[in-house]
């Protein structure tokens, strides 16, 4: 209960001056109330001209993108075929693309095996005297030479 300074305390009469001084404390925050009020319903009301602008540009953008796929559709839908047909044809080469990479590697590598076969043919062979071997084999035989003699210039 709010008391008058200086009054005695009168029943009835303290409960409406609290009252009475309550509404004057709730008007004299009026004011301020209503600044923030009116503050926040601009807030709100440049919120919703942005909300506003931002939504003509989306359907603008929708309408762009849906006239760009207008004319991809047809295009789009014709390919579907052909890319099964593509499909088709393209994935037995595919799947034997395995098999021909073994047969490579394989003829490689008998490839190296064979090189490496001749090249120890050739050291084998190369420390014996053939070429000499050779010549008398091949040299024709006159009446001038003897059977296993080689031909030729004697020096």
């Amino acid at each position: 209960m709010a008391k008058l300074p200086g009054l005695p305390g009168i029943p009835g009469l303290s409960d409406i001056v609290g009252l009475l001084q309550a509404q004057t404390d709730a008007l004299r925050a009026l004011p301020d109330t209503l600044k923030a009020l009116n503050t926040s319903v601009k807030a709100l009301a440049s919120l919703a001209q942005d909300a506003q602008s931002t939504a003509r540009r989306a359907d603008a953008l929708i309408r762009r993108v849906d006239s760009i796929l207008d004319d991809l559709e047809a295009p789009l839908r014709a390919l579907g075929p052909m890319a099964m047909n593509l499909q088709r044809e393209v994935e037995p080469i595919i799947k034997s693309l395995g098999d021909t990479q073994r047969q490579v590697a394989s003829i490689a590598a008998s490839t190296d095996r064979i090189t490496g076969l001749i090249n120890d043919v050739g050291t084998r062979i190369g420390d014996f005297p053939i070429p000499g071997m050779v010549r008398r084999r091949r040299a024709p035989q006159t009446s001038g030479s003897t059977a296993g003699e080689p031909t030729g210039d004697r020096s």
